[in-house]
């Protein structure tokens, strides 16, 4: 079988089903119109609809002393804030476990960065 016979009978298909053809891309044709008139409307429509950008106040200044400050969140009781107590220090096995002293090869890194920081902050000043 080659083009030529293909051709002839894609022909042949479409003279005898011309009117089931043009019924069936009639309504590919009408999806494809919907669907995009849709996607603009819902795009126009969202970008009207969004809630302005609303900022909250900065705090200027942080004292560790102060009370608590407590979330915008109202959906959380305040027992939930207030049931984690934490110990000023941390004990002996607390720091076993969590803190891993660094190894000569990472404090070589970090004196060469800081050298070359004081390096760059210094410049040529006698």
């Amino acid at each position: 079988m080659n083009f030529e016979d293909i051709k002839l009978s894609i022909k042949d298909f479409s003279k005898a089903h011309s009117k089931i053809i043009v019924a069936i891309l009639g309504i590919l044709l009408f999806f494809i119109l919907s669907a995009m008139i849709l996607l603009v409307v819902q795009a126009l429509k969202g970008s009207k609809n969004k809630a302005p950008y609303k900022a909250t106040e900065p705090i200027t200044s942080f004292n560790p002393e102060d009370d608590f400050l407590q979330p915008q969140n109202t959906s959380l009781t305040e027992d939930y804030y207030f049931s984690r107590s934490t110990e000023e220090n941390w004990s002996n096995e607390e720091a076993k476990d969590w803190f891993t002293p660094p190894d000569d090869m990472t404090m070589n890194e970090l004196r060469k960065a800081n050298d070359a920081l004081v390096d760059q902050i210094v410049g040529v000043a006698p």
